[in-house]
């Protein structure tokens, strides 16, 4: 019989408990946008032409932002907004809790 591996992930909020589990499982703390795949079905995303995307994303997406990319299976556009800044600011404390800088 063999037994489940598992991982005990200490931290007292999800930034700590974050950079404990990089440091455990040696991940890097960074995002490939050309490595990232779809979350809602796991596909390849590809960078797309703003002006392909108008239709599909709010007008003020549009205006603001200037890259986008689209899954190649569901077709769900993205861009770096709001949830890409708080994803960024995540990573950038746990990477601070292990430099040792986390005051």
């Amino acid at each position: 019989m063999h037994g489940v591996r598992a991982i005990f992930v200490e931290g007292k909020n999800h930034i700590e408990r974050l950079a404990n589990l990089s440091k455990q499982l040696n991940i890097k703390l960074e995002i490939n946008i050309d490595d990232s795949r779809c979350p809602k079905c796991n596909a390849e995303i590809r960078p797309i032409n703003k002006e392909a995307v108008k239709d599909r994303i709010p007008p003020s997406t549009y205006r603001i932002y200037n890259e986008f990319w689209i899954c190649s299976g569901c077709g769900q556009v993205y861009w770096k907004g709001s949830h890409w800044i708080k994803i960024n600011s995540a990573l950038n404390q746990a990477k601070q809790i292990l430099s040792g800088k986390n005051h």
